[in-house]
């Protein structure tokens, strides 16, 4: 082999190895480490889930009373505040016909728990003392399905005192950190 030639190979050879070596803090090394932090932030969250429309018909007699258990999860310590309101023209809750001129009132509980016992009476548009019991595993409750009860009670007496017709509204249930 010619000196042109095998100086072209040991060139060559060189800038291959310079190639694979990598840099570290300005030194030359075949090898390097790099550190990094990763971080993460989560917001608290609540999330209300599984409620349901409520639907009487064809009233005929005595009180009306339903009730739903829901889903609330809380990533926190399970408390939470709460507020039920309306959408109707009178005050506290009621059911409207579509012109507004005639309303039937109701009652609106809720139960931090499961099930109707131990509800309590909703003010419209009040926040509730602070509620327990959240999940604050499963967003969406899980197998145990759910954390939370609401109930609609309409009177006897509040449904014969209006004329016939078709009457609803819709309930707001807000959910916040305690």
């Amino acid at each position: 082999m010619d000196i042109l030639a095998k100086l072209t190979t040991l060139s060559s050879l060189s800038v291959c190895f310079s190639l694979l070596a990598i840099a570290d803090d300005n030194h030359l090394k075949s090898g390097s480490i790099a550190n990094f932090n990763v971080n993460l932030t989560i917001a608290e969250q609540l999330i209300l889930s599984k409620a349901a429309s409520f639907s009487f018909i064809n009233w005929t007699a005595g009180n009306l009373d339903t009730s739903t258990d829901i889903c609330i999860y809380h990533n926190g310590d399970g408390r939470y505040k709460i507020t039920i309101s309306d959408d109707s023209a009178a005050s506290g809750f009621n059911l409207e016909d579509s012109d507004n001129l005639n309303a039937v009132p109701i009652t609106v509980n809720f139960n931090d728990e499961r099930n109707t016992a131990g509800n309590t009476l909703a003010a419209e548009g009040i926040v509730m003392n602070t509620q327990t019991g959240a999940n604050a595993s499963a967003a969406d409750c899980g197998t145990d399905g759910s954390t939370a009860n609401l109930q609609i009670l309409i009177l006897d007496a509040n449904l014969s005192s209006v004329p016939k017709g078709s009457y609803d509204s819709e309930i707001t249930v807000f959910v916040e950190p305690s």
